[in-house]
């Protein structure tokens, strides 16, 4: 892998970033957006998703979190409870995965299990299908194939 497209996470566990995705600050503006549609819901008591890393591939951009106080299952279960044009979901011991559409943007989120302990939170935005159904970019396999540790 090359170290450019290597992006470290946390324990020893990096995001593999295509070259055409650029690496952007975490401005206002980013955060506002992320905020916009992925903050936990506001009776959420305790835990936070904070965004970690941000990138913009040419129609889409992705947005890293890592889940402060809060479990795989509880936000597997803050998933699954959106209400949402679902277009695809999937789930398993180490990853919960979901696609669907709000306010004319394709979106995916997925919560990773990494190691005994660890999650990690991945959402992107797509200006169109293309990306949402784009499986090598994507769906829930390929959001996996992302992460890795050393």
């Amino acid at each position: 892998m090359n170290s450019e497209n290597e992006i470290a996470i946390y324990n020893n566990y990096f995001f593999s970033k295509k070259p055409s995705e650029t690496n952007k600050p975490i401005n206002f503006d980013a955060k506002e957006e992320y905020n916009q549609y992925f903050s936990l819901p506001i009776h959420q008591k305790k835990g936070q998703i904070p965004i970690f890393k941000y990138f913009e591939g040419q129609g889409y951009k992705i947005f890293i979190g890592v889940p402060f106080q809060i479990t795989f299952q509880d936000i597997t279960k803050q998933l699954i409870s959106k209400e949402k044009n679902l277009i695809s979901n999937s789930k398993n011991d180490s990853l919960s995965y979901i696609n669907y559409i709000k306010n004319k943007q394709w979106i995916t989120e997925s919560v990773l299990r990494v190691g005994d302990s660890s999650t990690i939170y991945l959402a992107t935005l797509q200006d169109s299908a293309h990306y949402a159904n784009n499986k090598k970019i994507f769906d829930a396999d390929s959001v996996r194939q992302r992460f890795y540790k050393k």
